[in-house]
């Protein structure tokens, strides 16, 4: 369910293992009703490993002389909170 409902799949994505984490606690307290405390990065990692998704890590760079690596999961990402504006479809005219 909440892979579905709130993540893209495909073998290009990726998607820092943190947020998902945090994204997956907040979808159980709100969709699910679940009063308990957040469920770790470790843990969801483990469950999306199960199911057929692969850890890594990517290079992130901030700035020219700093880097870091991103622990992430690989074949999801997170959908976008707001769909985009640039599609016409998308906006309300509310002047009708």
């Amino acid at each position: 369910a909440w892979i579905d409902d709130c993540c893209d799949i495909g073998e290009d994505l990726w998607e820092e293992s943190i947020s998902l984490a945090k994204s997956y606690s907040e979808y159980r307290e709100q969709e699910l009703n679940y009063d308990r405390k957040r469920i770790s990065t470790r843990t969801v990692a483990l469950n999306l490993k199960q199911k057929g998704f692969k850890a890594g890590r990517q290079w992130e760079k901030p700035r020219p002389n700093r880097g870091r690596y991103l622990r992430v999961i690989e074949g999801l990402k997170l959908k976008p909170a707001f769909e985009s504006v640039d599609d016409n479809n998308n906006i309300i005219d509310f002047k009708r």
